[in-house]
């Protein structure tokens, strides 16, 4: 369960969110008119973030990035898999970008 974090807010003055996952440091973040919440894991950023569909479902995807410059590689990730609300989509989100980055470190 995201919990608030006292302290340093996001870019847009969001305060920071802990989704209580060992090892992830969250921030809060920004972009147009969502908010949408980035972690660290290693040399890697996970970027979770759900879209509303047309029929009214949410549908989770994840970006996960490596690299600065011209050696960045950004990989993105868009699932089949509905969810009723937003929060639900986000955890899963959370949950794949964390296998993913798991797998690629192996």
């Amino acid at each position: 369960m995201p919990r608030r974090i006292e302290g340093p807010s996001g870019s847009c003055g969001v305060p920071a969110i802990s989704h209580g996952c060992p090892g992830v440091n969250t921030v809060a973040s920004c972009m147009s008119l969502s908010q949408e919440l980035s972690f660290s894991i290693g040399s890697f950023l996970v970027t979770p973030s759900a879209r509303v569909t047309d029929t009214g479902d949410f549908a989770p995807s994840v970006s996960i990035r490596r690299g600065r410059g011209t050696s960045t590689l950004d990989k993105v990730y868009r699932f089949t898999r509905r969810f009723q609300s937003h929060r639900g989509a986000i955890d899963y989100a959370i949950r794949q970008g964390q296998a993913q980055v798991a797998s690629a470190s192996a």
